[in-house]
C-alpha cells in the first residue's frame, strides 16, 4: 500500500506526524504543569536573564531565597530574584550586601562589583509581612525593585511564576 508513495512524501509525512505530537505535548505540558512564557525586558536581571530573552514559568507553592519569579505590579509585570522571605527583615548595607535578620546571605548569582545599595525609598531594614516577598533585580544599579515605593515587597498573590527554563538559552534558571 505504502509501496507506490514516494520517499519524500514519507518523509514529510512523518515530519508533520511528528511536528503534531511535539505540538500536543507542547499543549498539554502547559495545561498540566501551567507552564507560562514571559519574554524579559530591559537590563535588570542581566548577566541571568538578557533583554529579550524568553523563558519559562510554572506555578510554585514553595518559593526560597535565590528563586527568580515573575510576578504583577503597579507598571504590568516584572521579574526579579526573591531576596527576603516572608516574616525576615531585611537591610541593604552602604556597599550593597544585604542582610537577613542580622545574618549576611551570599550571592552566588552576581560578583561583588556588581553590589549597590542605591537609592533605597522603603524603610531599611524592611520587615516582610507573612504574604510578602523582597525582590531585587541581579544588576542592582538598573533595577526597579522592593528598594523603591512602587515596587515594594511583592505579594503572594501577584507572583505568578516561578522562572525554571530560558527557551533562549536552552538551559535552567538557577
Amino acid at each position: 500500500m505504502y509501496d507506490n508513495i514516494p520517499t519524500s512524501k514519507k518523509i514529510s509525512k512523518t515530519i508533520i506526524t511528528i511536528l503534531f505530537l511535539l505540538i500536543v505535548i507542547a499543549i498539554a505540558f502547559v495545561i498540566i504543569f501551567r507552564v507560562t512564557p514571559f519574554r524579559i525586558v530591559g537590563h535588570s536581571m542581566s548577566p541571568t536573564l538578557t533583554n529579550s530573552e524568553l523563558v519559562l514559568g510554572m506555578n510554585s507553592k514553595k518559593l526560597s531565597r535565590g528563586d527568580i519569579i515573575a510576578f504583577k505590579n503597579n507598571e504590568g509585570q516584572a521579574i526579579k530574584r526573591i531576596i527576603g522571605l516572608p516574616g525576615e527583615t531585611v537591610y541593604i548595607k552602604d556597599n550593597g550586601e544585604i542582610t537577613i535578620n542580622g545574618n549576611p546571605i551570599k550571592e552566588e548569582y552576581i560578583s561583588k562589583e556588581e553590589l549597590f545599595k542605591g537609592d533605597v525609598e522603603t524603610s531599611n531594614p524592611y520587615t516582610l509581612k507573612d504574604d510578602e516577598y523582597y525582590v531585587l533585580g541581579d544588576n542592582r544599579k538598573d533595577s526597579k525593585d522592593s528598594r523603591y515605593i512602587k515596587v515594594g515587597a511583592i505579594k503572594k498573590e501577584d507572583i505568578q511564576s516561578k522562572i525554571y527554563f530560558s527557551i533562549s538559552k536552552l538551559h535552567s534558571i538557577e
